[in-house]
């Protein structure tokens, strides 16, 4: 942080912004597998945080192919039961099973490579496959979205 703020010194917030704007941040809008319910969300972004820290280049990977088949829809089930499971054996103190149940998992998340096992994107992804990619960029007045790709036909 000392260091942030020593460089912040340097330059006043218009200068700042004039930087920021004319770097060219890549942004990203990866086609990845989605929640089917509105409870999930949550058990999907530790799904893709844990494949992003266990293999990055992997990821960065299939943002570049439009990957589809990051992991198994199952592994959202399976990570329910795990965090349920760790979580009941934390709050009774048993510490030990917990985190012998959780190197179980991971033997099990280890056995979903075959891709026969995945599911198929279903029609609203391909659906979104279709429709151009737009880029989000900075404005002064506001933010907006505009499209930087020729659509894309499958």
């Amino acid at each position: 942080m000392h260091v942030y703020n020593h460089e912040h010194k340097k330059y006043n917030d218009d200068q700042i912004y004039e930087i920021v704007m004319r770097s060219n941040v890549p942004v990203h809008q990866p086609i990845v597998p989605r929640q089917t319910n509105l409870v999930d969300c949550g058990l999907y972004m530790l799904e893709y945080v844990e494949r992003f820290l266990m293999n990055p280049y992997q990821i960065l990977n299939y943002l570049e192919q439009d990957h589809l088949k990051w992991f198994p829809k199952v592994m959202i089930f399976i990570k329910r039961i795990l965090i349920k499971k760790i979580l009941n054996a934390l709050s009774s103190g048993q510490k030990d099973y917990a985190l012998r149940y959780q190197e179980n998992c991971k033997m099990i998340d280890q056995q979903f490579t075959d891709t026969n096992q995945y599911d198929y994107i279903d029609e609203q992804l391909l659906e979104q496959l279709q429709v151009p990619r737009l880029q989000f960029h900075l404005s002064e007045d506001y933010n907006y979205y505009y499209d930087v790709s020729p659509s894309i036909g499958l």
